[in-house]
């Protein structure tokens, strides 16, 4: 049985960038029957990459600090990004599993009067719309034909650690996928499918810039009309890759594939308006995405 009531972690990116992801998002669990609890107070996560690789323990107290948070709502966390999701479940698990790492984490958060007990689960929203059970409410909440062939992103964070993300196949994940069939769209498979975004990669942003360019050539290749993420750095990087690339002077062709997030899609699909959603503020606007949907 799926809980009704969440402690819903925003994170920072979405917040500061991408408010949009956090409005569609609103909109389609509220829909879903979902209620959503602020977690006042919360700070980051923090990052899964770069403060985890500077300090383990600073890393494990500041997100116990936010798990404590959610504790004190009695209600399990819901991110609605990637990388926050991989933190805190990660975090929640080797708290959970490791008493020497809990007790440590917890004198280092009992001098801010905080305390860590390990009493509830932390999930994205793509676990929970994924289970049978939300499916059947996401194919009934559909109300417009989306004519669509899309490129699921399910990126490096969502899935991995395996151990502890424990929700999809991380070599063959079909999470999102699941969801985008259950609104009337077409996925594709390719062979850029699970690399990654190239985000991480900020000290060679070179790197970066080339992983996410053969992925966005692939695609527009196989004429995907978007891609739809689950992670705002994965969003934000595979637009603004596009946008560099077509800077270019060199470029002999430009890359015009949008990025939605996931919550995006579904809420067009529920019959929300292009306008609401701030559509046409996109970094690669969706002008001919909006068009085909104009059309059915």
């Amino acid at each position: 049985m799926l809980n009704e009531e969440y402690a819903l972690f925003l994170g920072c990116t979405i917040p500061i960038k991408n408010q949009e992801f956090e409005k569609a998002s609103r909109l389609v669990l509220g829909e879903l029957g979902m209620s959503l609890e602020n977690m006042d107070g919360a700070g980051c996560c923090p990052n899964p990459v770069a403060i985890q690789s500077l300090n383990m323990e600073t890393w494990m107290a500041l997100a116990a600090r936010n798990i404590a948070i959610a504790e004190t709502l009695d209600l399990d966390v819901l991110t609605l990004c990637a990388g926050c999701f991989e933190t805190l479940r990660s975090v929640n698990h080797m708290l959970k599993n490791d008493s020497k790492y809990k007790r440590k984490v917890n004198e280092i958060l009992g001098k801010a009067g905080y305390e860590y007990m390990g009493s509830l689960d932390v999930h994205h929203f793509v676990s929970i719309l994924s289970q049978d059970e939300m499916l059947d409410k996401i194919k009934s909440l559909v109300t417009r034909n989306l004519d669509l062939k899309v490129s699921s992103h399910y990126g490096c964070h969502l899935i991995r650690p395996s151990a502890h993300m424990n929700f999809d196949d991380p070599e063959r994940p079909l999470s999102i996928d699941k969801i985008m069939k259950r609104i009337g769209v077409q996925t594709l498979d390719s062979s850029e499918k699970m690399t990654c975004c190239g985000y991480c990669a900020r000290l060679h942003p070179e790197i970066g810039q080339a992983l996410s360019e053969r992925k966005m050539m692939e695609l527009q290749g196989i004429n995907a009309d978007c891609v739809v993420a689950a992670c705002p750095a994965c969003a934000n990087q595979l637009s603004n890759a596009q946008r560099l690339h077509n800077k270019e002077e060199t470029s002999s062709s430009e890359l015009d594939v949008p990025i939605l997030y996931v919550t995006e899609l579904l809420a067009l699909a529920f019959g929300h308006e292009p306008r609401e959603l701030r559509m046409k503020t996109k970094m690669i606007r969706p002008t001919a995405l909006l068009e085909k949907i104009a059309e059915n």
